[in-house]
């Protein structure tokens, strides 16, 4: 590919250059020595400081968590959690993802990897792409990205299908590359390995003048050199007894190292590469001012000050792009307190002092320090006599103990029936405005690839959400007023105002119903292997929603809004609640008949799920019906 075929290619003008470009014409250091990221790493220290930080990075455990009802634990059954916790596809594990993104952002300055996504607009796998071959726009506030495969040739991205997590920058979304801005240091240690190197592979030991009394002839002086090059150059000639003939004096003269600061300028190089990464010096191995206490302090600042900000990086990157708003009690976070540990006496001090305050038990302090848990060691204390904190929660428990005689929920259970085919007329109206909106934007802009999916995009993002409420709100509203009005009286309560509730409830399922839409469509479009079989699964897709998709939100939008409806009641009046089955249940709704929880609890947890046989799963987390597709339960007050 020529010069100027490869500048149309990747779409690199001289106004705005790309960074490939700049490197083109700017690839050297002032010491003579090319410095890119990938020949930084030849530079010892250099590649001592990337390797220490990433595998330090890589080492630490990545869980997703669940936060609920002030409890914090890991989120075991949550997709996210296999993917970063284990394996995030299906040829790295964990560690060498992590190892790999520390890598990209500790050389370019920029981690980048392509999200495949499922039908379901939930995420399979992660995959790294090289910095180096990335380029980054911003258009109309959204970010797209143009990676230059070799093997694919150009394609095109949006922000949603991108995972990337910029370093040091100057504009707030994309990275400065720390080998460009720290090229010349980085290159005058280069120099001097290279000086190095050539000095005892090439310098003639021992090192002097050799003076001859008169000139030699032109055949003296050639076999004179040949006989020192092959007899005394190089190291494994080296302290050899040089004979001199014809009167020949030799003078010794060597190149003292300390007088050429050859020592020095490596040593040097070694604190400047130590500094630009903020790595402690003893850790590649410069002990010169090291002692026992300062390798200690200096370790853990090399936590506190070099790794935690990467991790916090790290963290909230992924957390924004990877943990939907609709699962906002989880969230993703490295553990740290390994790396903190200390001596074992401040240890033992900090144990104990959270201990008697009642911040940590027994089987806590034992999972840090990687020990067994003891039976009855999950219990916390309080200083005065040591009272079990449980004792102490029954004694100041006001339980109001009102109990009153559960009215059936049949009545609701008509009014959804009722409501069901209103629902069922709205929701055509919504699914046909969509479909034709869809294939439009499939008819004009399908030719560029790219356009349609901004297009689908913005459609979704934008107009959809207003489309949605419009058309369903009528229904939704007239049902849920009906539904409180029925579930007020069970409980004999005055009708409970349920306006914010309507409307957040209505700001919810449009958001999620254009969400599924959106990631259904760019899912197929990343499972397609050119333009024809893109258009022919989206066309597909439209076909299907244009005969089932109505029927669909008709059946469970009717369960939905009941049972939403009727918990914001029932909690307000104070009670608990409890699932009740439609007299013929699945496995699933079996196991759930009769369980009872409190006001502000699920049904079924974030990091819990239920799997029966014949196929039947559902999975958290679960405030009410339905549980999973085609659930008729209802939730009543216990």
């Amino acid at each position: 590919m020529g010069f100027l075929d490869q500048i149309k290619r990747n779409k690199s003008g001289i106004s705005s250059p790309a960074q490939w470009l700049i490197d083109m014409f700017n690839p050297m250091a002032d010491s003579g020595v090319k410095v890119d990221e990938e020949k930084a790493m030849e530079h010892s220290a250099v590649y001592a400081s990337v390797r220490i930080i990433a595998e330090t990075i890589a080492s630490l455990p990545l869980n997703v968590y669940a936060e609920e009802n002030g409890e914090k634990n890991k989120a075991k059954n949550n997709y996210l959690y296999k993917l970063l916790h284990n394996k995030p596809n299906d040829i790295m594990t964990s560690f060498v993802w992590r190892e790999t993104l520390g890598a990209h952002l500790l050389l370019w300055g920029n981690h980048y990897s392509k999200l495949e996504l499922g039908n379901d607009g939930s995420i399979k796998s992660i995959w790294p792409l090289l910095p180096g071959k990335m380029q980054v726009k911003l258009r109309n506030g959204r970010l797209y990205y143009i990676y230059n495969a070799r093997e694919k040739g150009q394609q095109i991205f949006d922000q949603q299908e991108i995972l990337h997590i910029p370093g040091l920058g100057f504009n707030g979304y994309v990275g400065k590359s720390v080998i460009k801005m720290a090229r010349e240091a980085i290159g005058l240690g280069l120099s001097a390995e290279q000086f190095g190197a050539k000095f005892f592979s090439q310098g003639a030991q021992p090192g002097g003048i050799v003076e001859y009394p008169s000139q030699l002839s032109e055949k003296a002086y050639n076999r004179y050199k040949n006989d020192m090059r092959e007899k005394y150059q190089g190291m494994g000639n080296a302290h050899k007894l040089m004979v001199l003939e014809e009167g020949m004096k030799y003078h010794q003269t060597g190149i003292p190292p300390d007088d050429a600061q050859f020592l020095e300028t490596r040593k040097f190089q070694i604190e400047e590469i130590a500094r630009i990464f903020r790595v402690p010096p003893h850790m590649l191995a410069d002990l010169d001012r090291a002692t026992f206490s300062n390798i200690e302090q200096q370790s853990i600042d090399f936590v506190v000050n070099t790794i935690r900000p990467w991790l916090v990086r790290i963290e909230q990157s992924l957390n924004d792009k990877l943990i939907s708003d609709r699962n906002n009690k989880n969230y993703i976070k490295f553990v740290v307190e390994g790396l903190l540990r200390g001596d074992s006496e401040s240890r033992a001090a900090y144990y104990k002092q959270m201990f008697e305050i009642g911040a940590m038990t027994i089987n806590e302090i034992r999972e840090k320090e990687d020990m067994n848990p003891l039976e009855n060691g999950d219990k916390s204390f309080v200083p005065l006599n040591y009272m079990p904190l449980d004792d102490l929660g029954q004694q100041l428990d006001e339980n109001r103990a009102r109990k009153k005689e559960k009215r059936s929920a049949n009545s609701r259970r008509r009014l959804r029936q009722q409501y069901e085919g209103r629902i069922e007329n709205a929701a055509e109206a919504v699914v046909k405005r969509e479909v034709n909106k869809v294939r439009d934007l499939l008819n004009k802009e399908m030719k560029n690839e790219q356009t349609f999916r901004d297009k689908i995009v913005a459609y979704y993002n934008d107009k959809f959400p207003e489309e949605y409420r419009d058309r369903m709100a009528g229904v939704i509203n007239t049902m849920a007023d009906a539904i409180s009005k029925e579930a007020a009286s069970e409980i004999d309560l005055d009708n409970v105002d349920i306006d914010k509730f309507k409307k957040n409830y209505l700001e919810t399922i449009s958001e999620q119903h254009a969400g599924y839409s959106r990631g259904q469509l760019l899912a197929l479009m990343n499972q397609a292997d050119n333009i024809d079989e893109a258009i022919e699964l989206v066309d597909e897709r439209l076909d299907d929603w244009q005969d089932k998709k109505a029927s669909k939100i008709a059946k469970e939008q009717a369960v939905r809004v009941e049972n939403a409806v009727a918990r914001e009641v029932f909690t307000s009046g104070g009670y608990k609640l409890v699932w009740e089955t439609d007299g013929d249940p699945c496995p699933i709704c079996e196991e759930m008949e009769g369980k009872v929880v409190g006001m502000d609890d699920n049904f079924l947890n974030t990091n819990q799920s239920i799997q029966k046989e014949g196929g039947f799963s559902a999975s958290g987390p679960k405030a009410h019906a339905p549980l999973h597709e085609g659930c008729n339960c209802t939730i009543s007050p216990a």
